[in-house]
Protein backbone atom coordinates (compact mmCIF):
# COMPACT_ATOMS: atom_id res chain seq x y z
CA UNK A 1 0.00 0.00 0.00
CA UNK A 2 1.47 3.38 -0.44
CA UNK A 3 2.53 5.51 2.23
CA UNK A 4 -0.15 7.95 4.15
CA UNK A 5 1.07 11.31 3.60
CA UNK A 6 0.37 13.35 7.47
CA UNK A 7 2.02 16.35 5.47
CA UNK A 8 -1.00 18.54 4.69
CA UNK A 9 0.28 20.53 1.07
CA UNK A 10 -0.71 23.75 2.18
CA UNK A 11 0.08 27.39 0.84
CA UNK A 12 -0.78 30.27 1.43
CA UNK A 13 -0.53 34.21 0.33
CA UNK A 14 -1.69 37.13 2.93
CA UNK A 15 -2.56 40.72 1.97
CA UNK A 16 -1.87 43.51 4.80
CA UNK A 17 -5.74 44.38 5.04
CA UNK A 18 -7.54 41.13 4.63
CA UNK A 19 -7.40 37.55 4.69
CA UNK A 20 -9.91 35.00 3.32
CA UNK A 21 -9.64 30.91 3.93
CA UNK A 22 -10.91 28.77 1.36
CA UNK A 23 -11.68 25.23 1.95
CA UNK A 24 -12.16 22.84 -1.02
CA UNK A 25 -15.04 20.35 0.24
CA UNK A 26 -16.50 18.29 -3.38
CA UNK A 27 -14.41 20.16 -5.85
CA UNK A 28 -16.04 22.77 -4.79
CA UNK A 29 -14.27 25.68 -2.68
CA UNK A 30 -16.08 27.12 -0.05
CA UNK A 31 -15.28 30.44 1.81
CA UNK A 32 -15.14 30.92 5.25
CA UNK A 33 -13.05 33.31 7.73
CA UNK A 34 -11.88 36.78 7.52
CA UNK A 35 -11.27 38.04 3.65
CA UNK A 36 -7.97 37.58 2.06
CA UNK A 37 -5.77 34.36 2.76
CA UNK A 38 -6.44 31.58 0.54
CA UNK A 39 -5.47 28.71 1.96
CA UNK A 40 -6.63 25.41 -0.12
CA UNK A 41 -7.78 22.75 2.44
CA UNK A 42 -8.29 19.42 0.41
CA UNK A 43 -10.72 16.95 2.21
CA UNK A 44 -8.85 13.52 1.76
CA UNK A 45 -5.87 11.28 1.83
CA UNK A 46 -2.91 12.08 0.66
CA UNK A 47 -0.61 8.91 -0.79
CA UNK A 48 3.05 9.11 -1.09
CA UNK A 49 4.29 6.79 -4.20
CA UNK A 50 8.03 6.33 -4.84
CA UNK A 51 9.34 6.93 -8.42
CA UNK A 52 11.60 7.08 -11.17
CA UNK A 53 11.85 9.81 -13.49
CA UNK A 54 14.36 10.24 -16.92
CA UNK A 55 16.07 12.73 -14.11
CA UNK A 56 16.22 10.84 -11.01
CA UNK A 57 14.42 9.57 -8.00
CA UNK A 58 11.09 11.29 -6.98
CA UNK A 59 7.97 11.22 -4.86
CA UNK A 60 4.48 11.18 -6.37
CA UNK A 61 1.64 12.15 -4.15
CA UNK A 62 -1.81 11.90 -4.63
CA UNK A 63 -4.56 13.53 -3.02
CA UNK A 64 -7.93 12.24 -2.86
CA UNK A 65 -11.05 14.34 -2.27
CA UNK A 66 -10.28 16.78 -5.13
CA UNK A 67 -12.69 15.72 -7.70
CA UNK A 68 -16.75 15.83 -7.61
CA UNK A 69 -18.80 13.52 -9.36
CA UNK A 70 -20.87 14.91 -12.70
CA UNK A 71 -22.91 11.86 -13.68
CA UNK A 72 -25.13 12.00 -10.49
CA UNK A 73 -28.66 12.10 -11.01
CA UNK A 74 -28.75 15.74 -9.59
CA UNK A 75 -25.93 17.17 -11.17
CA UNK A 76 -25.21 17.84 -14.82
CA UNK A 77 -22.17 17.74 -17.16
CA UNK A 78 -19.61 20.73 -17.22
CA UNK A 79 -19.12 20.84 -20.79
CA UNK A 80 -19.68 19.10 -24.08
CA UNK A 81 -16.16 17.14 -23.93
CA UNK A 82 -17.54 15.46 -19.86
CA UNK A 83 -21.11 14.70 -22.18
CA UNK A 84 -18.96 12.80 -24.35
CA UNK A 85 -19.10 10.42 -21.69
CA UNK A 86 -22.10 10.67 -20.02
CA UNK A 87 -24.34 10.10 -23.55
CA UNK A 88 -22.10 6.47 -23.92
CA UNK A 89 -23.87 3.39 -22.60
CA UNK A 90 -20.26 1.95 -21.69
CA UNK A 91 -19.31 4.77 -19.54
CA UNK A 92 -20.73 4.55 -15.51
CA UNK A 93 -18.85 7.28 -13.64
CA UNK A 94 -16.69 10.97 -14.51
CA UNK A 95 -14.72 12.45 -12.23
CA UNK A 96 -14.07 16.32 -13.20
CA UNK A 97 -10.33 16.81 -11.94
CA UNK A 98 -10.08 13.54 -9.35
CA UNK A 99 -7.43 14.16 -7.71
CA UNK A 100 -4.30 17.17 -7.04
CA UNK A 101 -0.54 15.32 -8.22
CA UNK A 102 2.35 16.13 -6.45
CA UNK A 103 5.73 15.48 -7.99
CA UNK A 104 8.49 16.22 -5.64
CA UNK A 105 11.94 16.01 -6.70
CA UNK A 106 15.22 17.62 -4.49
CA UNK A 107 15.21 20.49 -6.76
CA UNK A 108 11.58 20.94 -8.23
CA UNK A 109 7.83 20.37 -7.41
CA UNK A 110 5.01 20.00 -10.05
CA UNK A 111 1.36 19.98 -9.07
CA UNK A 112 -0.84 18.79 -12.00
CA UNK A 113 -4.33 17.94 -12.16
CA UNK A 114 -6.11 15.65 -14.76
CA UNK A 115 -8.93 16.50 -16.54
CA UNK A 116 -11.18 13.98 -15.55
CA UNK A 117 -10.98 9.92 -14.71
CA UNK A 118 -13.95 7.81 -15.86
CA UNK A 119 -15.15 4.00 -15.60
CA UNK A 120 -15.97 1.41 -17.61
CA UNK A 121 -18.74 -0.53 -17.14
CA UNK A 122 -16.23 -3.64 -16.60
CA UNK A 123 -14.99 -1.64 -14.02
CA UNK A 124 -11.79 -0.63 -15.55
CA UNK A 125 -10.55 3.14 -14.95
CA UNK A 126 -9.21 6.03 -17.40
CA UNK A 127 -7.17 8.84 -16.41
CA UNK A 128 -7.96 11.76 -19.42
CA UNK A 129 -5.62 14.26 -20.32
CA UNK A 130 -8.38 16.56 -22.77
CA UNK A 131 -6.65 17.88 -25.50
CA UNK A 132 -7.83 20.54 -28.71
CA UNK A 133 -5.86 18.89 -30.86
CA UNK A 134 -2.17 17.82 -30.96
CA UNK A 135 -0.57 21.35 -31.03
CA UNK A 136 -2.26 21.61 -26.95
CA UNK A 137 0.42 18.21 -26.10
CA UNK A 138 3.64 20.40 -27.25
CA UNK A 139 5.68 22.62 -24.66
CA UNK A 140 7.94 21.16 -21.87
CA UNK A 141 5.29 21.67 -19.27
CA UNK A 142 2.84 20.27 -20.68
CA UNK A 143 4.34 16.75 -22.01
CA UNK A 144 6.09 16.70 -18.10
CA UNK A 145 2.50 16.92 -16.90
CA UNK A 146 1.59 13.88 -19.22
CA UNK A 147 4.40 11.68 -18.07
CA UNK A 148 3.10 12.27 -14.56
CA UNK A 149 -0.29 11.35 -15.32
CA UNK A 150 0.45 8.57 -16.91
CA UNK A 151 2.91 7.37 -13.63
CA UNK A 152 -0.33 7.91 -11.43
CA UNK A 153 -2.78 5.93 -13.40
CA UNK A 154 -0.37 2.93 -13.19
CA UNK A 155 -0.24 3.79 -9.81
CA UNK A 156 -3.88 3.42 -9.77
CA UNK A 157 -3.71 0.76 -12.09
CA UNK A 158 -5.79 2.70 -14.48
CA UNK A 159 -4.85 3.26 -18.23
CA UNK A 160 -3.61 6.72 -18.86
CA UNK A 161 -5.47 8.48 -22.19
CA UNK A 162 -4.52 11.59 -23.86
CA UNK A 163 -7.67 12.21 -25.51
CA UNK A 164 -8.19 15.01 -28.82
CA UNK A 165 -11.24 16.51 -30.11
CA UNK A 166 -11.24 14.53 -33.07
CA UNK A 167 -11.03 11.36 -31.04
CA UNK A 168 -14.31 11.67 -29.01
CA UNK A 169 -16.28 10.58 -32.27
CA UNK A 170 -17.49 11.39 -35.46
CA UNK A 171 -17.98 14.78 -36.79
CA UNK A 172 -22.07 13.88 -36.36
CA UNK A 173 -21.55 12.49 -32.79
CA UNK A 174 -19.68 15.79 -31.96
CA UNK A 175 -22.60 18.07 -33.31
CA UNK A 176 -24.82 15.95 -31.71
CA UNK A 177 -22.76 17.24 -27.99
CA UNK A 178 -22.82 20.36 -28.97
CA UNK A 179 -26.46 20.53 -29.39
CA UNK A 180 -27.26 18.36 -26.66
CA UNK A 181 -24.64 20.67 -24.36
CA UNK A 182 -27.37 23.45 -24.23
CA UNK A 183 -30.05 21.32 -22.48
CA UNK A 184 -27.58 20.08 -19.67
CA UNK A 185 -29.16 22.59 -16.98
CA UNK A 186 -32.40 20.66 -17.86
CA UNK A 187 -33.21 17.98 -14.54
CA UNK A 188 -36.18 16.60 -15.76
CA UNK A 189 -39.23 15.96 -12.64
CA UNK A 190 -39.58 12.27 -11.44
CA UNK A 191 -43.46 12.15 -12.90
CA UNK A 192 -41.36 12.58 -16.30
CA UNK A 193 -38.81 10.00 -15.77
CA UNK A 194 -41.60 7.59 -14.65
CA UNK A 195 -43.19 8.54 -18.41
CA UNK A 196 -39.93 7.47 -20.26
CA UNK A 197 -39.63 4.52 -17.49
CA UNK A 198 -43.22 3.22 -18.59
CA UNK A 199 -42.83 4.10 -22.43
CA UNK A 200 -39.18 1.80 -23.03
CA UNK A 201 -40.73 -0.79 -20.66
CA UNK A 202 -44.03 -1.33 -22.75
CA UNK A 203 -43.01 -0.96 -26.18
CA UNK A 204 -39.96 -1.31 -28.47
CA UNK A 205 -38.57 0.72 -31.75
CA UNK A 206 -39.39 4.14 -29.65
CA UNK A 207 -38.19 7.20 -30.89
CA UNK A 208 -37.38 10.66 -29.52
CA UNK A 209 -40.30 11.89 -31.03
CA UNK A 210 -42.96 9.38 -29.58
CA UNK A 211 -41.33 10.53 -26.07
CA UNK A 212 -41.27 14.26 -26.97
CA UNK A 213 -44.72 13.83 -27.50
CA UNK A 214 -45.95 12.22 -24.47
CA UNK A 215 -43.62 14.36 -21.90
CA UNK A 216 -45.07 18.05 -23.39
CA UNK A 217 -47.92 19.04 -25.46
CA UNK A 218 -45.95 21.48 -27.22
CA UNK A 219 -43.02 19.92 -29.15
CA UNK A 220 -40.06 22.10 -28.21
CA UNK A 221 -40.49 21.78 -24.25
CA UNK A 222 -41.48 17.76 -25.09
CA UNK A 223 -37.53 17.84 -27.31
CA UNK A 224 -36.10 20.00 -23.80
CA UNK A 225 -37.57 17.20 -21.73
CA UNK A 226 -35.97 14.46 -23.60
CA UNK A 227 -32.92 16.20 -24.02
CA UNK A 228 -32.72 16.18 -20.18
CA UNK A 229 -33.44 12.57 -20.12
CA UNK A 230 -30.89 12.00 -21.85
CA UNK A 231 -28.20 13.94 -20.58
CA UNK A 232 -29.34 12.44 -17.11
CA UNK A 233 -28.73 8.86 -18.33
CA UNK A 234 -32.13 8.08 -17.91
CA UNK A 235 -32.50 6.96 -21.62
CA UNK A 236 -30.07 5.79 -24.18
CA UNK A 237 -29.83 7.67 -27.82
CA UNK A 238 -28.38 6.51 -30.89
CA UNK A 239 -25.29 9.55 -31.36
CA UNK A 240 -24.19 8.59 -34.86
CA UNK A 241 -27.38 10.07 -36.64
CA UNK A 242 -28.30 13.30 -36.44
CA UNK A 243 -30.73 14.07 -33.64
CA UNK A 244 -34.23 14.35 -34.32
CA UNK A 245 -37.83 12.75 -34.26
CA UNK A 246 -36.78 9.54 -35.89
CA UNK A 247 -33.91 8.97 -33.21
CA UNK A 248 -34.70 6.05 -31.52
CA UNK A 249 -34.21 5.30 -28.14
CA UNK A 250 -33.48 2.62 -25.21
CA UNK A 251 -33.27 2.06 -21.87
CA UNK A 252 -29.85 3.24 -20.73
CA UNK A 253 -28.12 0.20 -18.79
CA UNK A 254 -28.02 -0.59 -15.02
CA UNK A 255 -24.63 0.39 -13.44
CA UNK A 256 -23.20 -2.88 -11.82
CA UNK A 257 -23.75 -2.89 -8.52
CA UNK A 258 -19.96 -3.44 -7.37
CA UNK A 259 -17.42 -2.01 -9.24
CA UNK A 260 -13.82 -0.79 -7.50
CA UNK A 261 -13.06 3.05 -6.58
CA UNK A 262 -10.64 4.91 -8.06
CA UNK A 263 -8.11 4.68 -5.23
CA UNK A 264 -9.10 1.28 -4.48
CA UNK A 265 -5.50 -0.25 -5.22
CA UNK A 266 -3.53 2.28 -2.55
CA UNK A 267 -5.51 1.49 -0.09
CA UNK A 268 -5.01 -2.40 -0.53
CA UNK A 269 -2.58 -3.63 2.31
CA UNK A 270 0.98 -5.03 0.81
CA UNK A 271 1.48 -8.43 -0.27
CA UNK A 272 3.98 -9.78 2.45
Amino acid sequence: MAERSKMPIDTSSRSPSRSYRFEQVGGRPQRSGRPWTARPRWAGVAFDIPVVLADGDAVMRIETGCGASDMDADRRPIDSVMLADVVRPDIVKTLAYPFRLTVLTPDTVAISRPGRARQHADGIWDIVDPRMDGSACAGDAVRRDMIHHGLAAAALGARHVVETRDAIGSSIFRANLERLAIYRTIVPTHSQQAIAQRMLASRSGLTLGDLADALHPHPSNGFTIAFGLVIGRFVSVDMETVLGRDSLISPTPPVPVRLPGLFDRLRMPRAA
